[in-house]
């Protein structure tokens, strides 16, 4: 036994450039339009349900999941150095000369 989700169609007004960017994303993805819009406009209402119904635009939410291994894709972020890298630089901050006080 199958069960199917009852969809309901809607129209939504938009600008031509949210209609071009859905299409590009629909593309990249190789997901169809309507599951992205429905998962955005899903994804809105969400958020305003838990901001107590205060509006406050633009409207932004966060990515429930991202992997580590793209989180700096998703959240436009430099990969993460390497541990070694890092711990180099500490040392190096380390030592440098203390900055003067301020005497007043």
């Amino acid at each position: 036994m199958t069960t199917e989700k009852k969809t309901e169609r809607v129209s939504v007004a938009t600008v031509k450039s949210v209609l071009e960017r859905l299409a590009a994303c629909s593309e990249k993805t190789r997901l169809p339009q309507s599951i992205l819009a429905e998962s955005a406009i899903l994804a809105v209402v969400e958020a305003i349900e838990k901001n107590g119904y205060r509006v406050v635009f633009p409207v932004e939410f966060t990515v429930a999941y991202v992997p580590q291994s793209t989180r700096h894709l998703v959240l436009h972020e430099p990969p993460a150095e390497p541990a070694s890298d890092r711990a180099e630089d500490r040392t190096q901050k380390s030592k440098r000369a203390p900055s003067p006080s301020v005497r007043e």
